[in-house]
């Protein structure tokens, strides 16, 4: 049992080729022990697996809550439009349906013509008596 894997291929009657290996497979039974330590391995990581599951699933009552508070903010935008659509229709329409003030005073037909840049000033015609009395005396 001491021999190494190459004493034994030689031993056989086999000759080693230098140009490929061959690989011998060595396979020891496992032992009891080792058994039962992988079997309690396999379980560990099992049950690690099924409480990490458990941890990243969240109850049904939290998964309530979390998709409530998540359309809080969605029904405040939706309600926010809402109102100002219902305002703007209400402003429109009451403004739409307002009479038209009739005109008091005739508008002059003839506005003469002013060209930019040049102000006349010309006195009132009622105004005008007044000032000359006041300036004269």
């Amino acid at each position: 049992m001491t021999h190494s894997s190459e004493e034994r291929l030689t031993e056989s009657g086999h000759e080693p080729n230098p140009a490929s290996a061959q690989i011998l497979p060595f396979h020891r039974p496992p032992t009891d022990l080792q058994r039962a330590i992988q079997a309690r391995a396999q379980e560990t990581l099992e049950l690690e697996r099924e409480r990490e599951r458990e941890r990243s699933r969240p109850a049904p009552a939290r998964w309530t809550i979390m998709c409530v508070l998540a359309l809080v903010p969605v029904a405040v935008v939706v309600a926010g439009v809402d109102a100002f659509v219902r305002a703007f229709h209400h402003i429109n329409e009451k403004y739409s349906n307002m009479p038209v003030p009739e005109q008091t005073e005739p508008v002059p037909a003839e506005m003469p013509t002013q060209e930019p840049g040049i102000v006349m000033l010309q006195p009132l015609p009622a105004e005008s008596g007044e000032h000359q009395a006041t300036d004269g005396g």
